[in-house]
């Protein structure tokens, strides 16, 4: 992974970000909680107050790919692992990425 921190938007995160302030992000696997704490505060001036990390298996992908009918080849993988960081910052402290986003789903819907 380039970069350390990377915002992990979905609906989940988004909701957990307008409801209880806190955020996720994809981090690298071999970052620990206080490195992740230090790279979130240093990147957006916010205090962080909790943190949870947690890793995430890949899925499973399998896929045919079919040039003859009769003879398709299958071709089966797995997604890379990774793991995300909860981020609960202190009353007041937002991290715009989110509500950005937020923002512009409410605005698409």
């Amino acid at each position: 992974m380039n970069t350390p921190l990377l915002p992990h938007l979905t609906e989940k995160s988004v909701a957990l970000a307008q409801a209880g302030n806190t955020y996720v992000f994809k981090v690298d696997k071999a970052l620990n909680k206080t490195r992740i704490r230090e790279l979130v505060e240093a990147e957006y001036g916010v205090e962080v107050v909790g943190l949870r990390t947690l890793s995430v298996k890949g899925k499973r992908a399998r896929s045919i790919r079919i040039g003859d009918v009769r003879s398709g080849r299958r071709h089966s993988g797995k997604r890379k692992d990774f793991k995300k960081a909860l981020v609960t910052l202190k009353d007041g402290d937002k991290i715009p990425v989110f509500t950005d986003f937020a923002k512009q789903e409410g605005q698409a819907a």
